[in-house]
């Protein structure tokens, strides 16, 4: 098994499989596999960058990295709504979140 190094420990085993296997180009590759286009913070594309970032972390099984990319995708909306919606903020997103799960919990959407 390989070793790699860490900042903060000392050598740390290194996973046997190449995750980065059938790609043409190992040193091309950063944390995504998939080219994913840059949005500016603030604007809606910002948003869809970090939902494709979270669909690439799932797709290469790294839980950990997809954690990150929703903490990201919070931080968008939460740009987004300064910008556009300088009056709502993320505690009203999540008041209409929780009237969403009841109504889907109860049956009832009307």
């Amino acid at each position: 098994m390989k070793q790699i190094e860490h900042p903060f420990r000392p050598m740390i085993p290194a996973p046997d499989r190449d995750r980065n296997q059938g790609h043409e180009s190992r040193e091309n590759i950063g944390y995504h596999i998939k080219p994913i286009e840059k949005g500016v913070f603030g604007e809606p594309e910002k948003i869809f960058e970090e939902v494709e970032e979270f669909r690439d972390a799932l797709s290469q099984k790294s839980m950990v990295m997809a954690l990150v990319e929703l903490s990201d995708l919070y931080g968008a909306i939460s740009g987004y709504l300064e910008k556009y919606h300088p009056s709502i903020g993320m505690a009203d997103l999540a008041i209409m979140s929780d009237i969403t799960q009841r109504a889907f919990r109860n049956g009832r959407r009307d």
